[in-house]
């Protein structure tokens, strides 16, 4: 009877934890069981008024080509690229100009605010810059050949008149028994020079003065016994005219006659 009840036992435990026939072995056996994850509904709010606002794109730099005037001639101009708000891009080669020396660039809009490499770009279009010149100034030297002048040199800018703008003008110099001729470039002819003439030499020369002899005919005042004297020699001088031929024609005859008796 025992028997029969262990047997009863046992049968019923095994028929407990048997598996089913269709069912299908875990694929995580021998591995860690891993609890599940639930997704736990998002309470972050969407609201718009709290999402950060979008970052502000930078605006594209404004580029443009500035053009340099060099104002020369031949006609001489450069393109160089600008960009608004940025430095000036000046360039870096420099021209030349006869007789004057580089100052800076200017705009024509404003002539008296000079454009550098520090100043900043405000103009957002194509523009145009101009070269300013000064002229340059040279000394010209007087030579008074052997005449007297108040000053023996003058400073003349080129391309203005001899006779200055600054109260400097071609004195005129003197010379005793001799009349002034003018101011020339060469010590003798060479070109006439005058105060109104426009310097146009970028040296610096010289100009000569050239003179003319004085002829003097005056009349002198003589005595009584000098007049009665004069008026003698006057008359007595064909006379003196005639003794003096035939005195000369004597000594020809002579020399005449001894060469002959010497032969």
């Amino acid at each position: 009877m025992k028997k029969l009840v262990l047997f009863t036992l046992c049968l019923t435990a095994t028929m407990t934890n048997a598996a089913p026939r269709n069912a299908k072995p875990s694929v995580n056996v021998g591995k860690p069981q891993v609890a599940q994850r639930h997704s736990i509904p998002s309470v972050i709010s969407t609201s718009p008024s709290r999402q950060r606002p979008p970052k502000e794109q930078e605006p594209e730099p404004v580029v443009f080509n500035c053009t340099f005037n060099w104002d020369v001639m031949p006609a001489s101009m450069q393109l160089i690229p600008q960009t608004l708000g940025e430095y000036y891009v000046l360039p870096t080669e420099t021209e030349t100009k006869k007789g004057h020396t580089f100052e800076g660039w200017v705009n024509l809009d404003d002539p008296f605010t000079e454009i550098t490499a520090t100043t900043k770009v405000e103009l957002s279009q194509p523009h145009t810059l101009w070269a300013t010149w000064l002229p340059t100034r040279y000394t010209i030297t007087l030579d008074a050949q052997r005449g007297t002048v108040d000053k023996n040199q003058l400073d003349v800018f080129y391309e203005t008149p001899y006779d200055g703008f600054w109260g400097d003008v071609l004195p005129t110099p003197t010379r005793r028994g001799y009349t002034f001729k003018g101011w020339h470039t060469e010590a003798k002819d060479g070109i006439r020079v005058v105060g109104s003439d426009i310097m146009d030499k970028d040296f610096n020369h010289t100009l000569y003065a050239q003179w003319k002899l004085n002829i003097v005919s005056a009349f002198v005042p003589r005595t009584p016994q000098e007049f009665m004297l004069d008026q003698m020699k006057r008359h007595q001088q064909p006379k003196l005219n005639h003794l003096r031929k035939q005195k000369n024609d004597a000594l020809w005859l002579l020399r005449l006659f001894m060469s002959k008796a010497k032969k």
